[in-house]
């Protein structure tokens, strides 16, 4: 069953990852470096807000639509009530900012960026309600329809001006379109069945994740600050989409493993056991490295290209550095989100995440502080990188106390050895310049990758293909 919900949701990753792909190149081609850091700096802002006040309660849900304990309409009565109760909280306090900082920036844009939040939460909290039912055909649908009316806003918005504002608006509209998707899941909610005392016990659940989610956007966002702080907008406009590519390919085939195995696992843990949800989460474990590992190496190996083909005529020497170190640093926060903090959810501990992402942050803002004066775009992808790491370790050490995971076995060896059959393909051949020949190149990778795992037999690769082989024939 991972297998079969893996590919469904690649499938349609791979939809909402080219649409995304495209909106990305479509912004960097048609706004300038100063214009495009201004549009990420708004969406970062939007993302801050989403992640301190909603972000707990979409993950309270997930984790607690699966207690059999648990009333659904009553579960999601108070989901839903709490989002709107969040709604008004926001509101207020946007007011108040927008009338502090009046002389400092134009108004507008902060009604902008809480627009954008509340689009966010709201996509959030739907695509959620999706995953957890296990309906992957219909969250496929939710970001297909999400990432292409996006791209169609945008090229249409930008007909006629390159202005940010119309950019936030046509992201803002295409989220809360797709949202509707999700309508099915809440028919039959009563906003009569919100049940307080159940609230508290959500709240409980995901309170210390406004603490986590607050230092998990520092971690994230706090470099494009500096950036501004230090070296302008216009930096900001170059570091953002190396970055945002990164999130958005490699990322987000970490994040369909992710979502295809987190449903199976609790519903394992619930019904089976610890040793049971144990065993899915190493088979992740092995899925996330299999697909992961050789994507970073080609993203190192191949980021001159891919930066210039990204950025065109705006590529300058440090962009390749940037992407092949922020790749690197994306990987080490996949396996860590992805894989090691298992150990918190599943032993429903995430105030122990505070501690990992409290040091993380810190040690990110430090060198944020450190190295962006004299290194620039390097600096802050230096320091994402150290960050990621130490989130890692830190992860990797407190959660095996309360729920431990192996750090390597053999399928692991035979996947790191097919990988370096890919690099040396690509470090013979690759290297060139053009988008033909970075495709063939990869497709030519990825063949050898694929046929190295089918001879050193991977997590049982021989006996799947021979499965897959008679079904065909069948």
């Amino acid at each position: 069953m991972l297998f079969k919900h893996t590919v469904i949701y690649l499938f349609g990753r791979l939809l909402t990852a080219a649409a995304s792909l495209a909106v990305l190149l479509v912004l960097v081609r048609s706004m300038s470096k100063e214009q495009y850091g201004y549009y990420a700096l708004l969406m970062s802002s939007g993302g801050m807000v989403t992640a301190v006040m909603f972000q707990w309660l979409s993950i309270s849900m997930a984790r607690f639509i699966a207690n059999k304990d648990v009333d659904r309409e009553r579960l999601l009565a108070t989901v839903f009530g709490a989002f709107l109760l969040m709604l008004a909280v926001t509101l207020p306090f946007a007011m108040i900012l927008a009338q502090v900082f009046r002389h400092d920036f134009p108004s507008h844009l902060l009604w902008f960026a809480l627009g954008v939040s509340w689009a966010l939460a709201l996509f959030d909290l739907s695509q959620r309600l999706v995953n957890a039912n296990l309906a992957p055909m219909r969250y496929v649908v939710m970001g297909t329809v999400k990432s292409t009316l996006a791209l169609l806003l945008s090229l249409l918005v930008l007909q006629w001006s390159s202005n940010t504002e119309g950019v936030i608006l046509a992201l803002v509209v295409s989220l809360l379109v797709s949202s509707l998707f999700a309508g099915v899941f809440w028919s039959g909610m009563r906003l009569s069945n919100f049940d307080k005392t159940l609230l508290i016990r959500l709240f409980q659940y995901g309170a210390p994740l406004t603490i986590t989610y607050v230092l998990i956007m520092v971690i994230d966002a706090s470099d494009r600050y500096f950036l501004a702080a230090f070296r302008g907008a216009a930096a900001v406009g170059e570091y953002a989409p190396v970055y945002d590519f990164s999130q958005q390919s490699l990322g987000m085939l970490m994040g369909v493993i992710y979502l295809a195995s987190n449903p199976l696992v609790l519903r394992a843990l619930q019904v089976d056991g610890e040793e049971a949800a144990r065993f899915r989460v190493i088979d992740t474990g092995k899925l996330l490295i299999a697909i992961a590992l050789p994507v970073t190496v080609g993203f190192v190996i191949e980021s001159h290209n891919i930066s210039r083909l990204l950025l065109g005529s705006g590529v300058t020497s440090e962009s390749a550095k940037v992407l092949a170190i922020v790749a690197t640093a994306v990987f080490v926060g996949g396996i860590r989100a992805y894989y090691f903090d298992f150990s918190f959810q599943l032993k429903a501990k995430l105030s122990g995440q505070v501690w990992v992402f409290a040091w993380a942050a810190l040690v990110n803002t430090l060198f944020n502080f450190l190295l962006i004066p004299h290194y620039g775009l390097v600096g802050a992808a230096i320091s994402t990188l150290f960050a990621f790491t130490v989130s890692l370790l830190l992860s990797w050490y407190f959660g095996r106390q309360l729920f431990r995971l192996p750090l390597w076995n053999a399928d692991l060896s035979k996947i790191v050895l097919a990988t370096m059959v890919m690099a040396g393909y690509l470090c013979w051949f690759g290297g060139g310049e053009g988008f033909v020949l970075l495709v063939v190149n990869a497709l030519i990778a990825i063949a050898l990758y694929g046929l190295s795992l089918y001879a050193l037999d991977v997590c049982g690769a021989r006996q799947q293909c021979a499965r897959l082989y008679n079904r065909i024939l069948n």
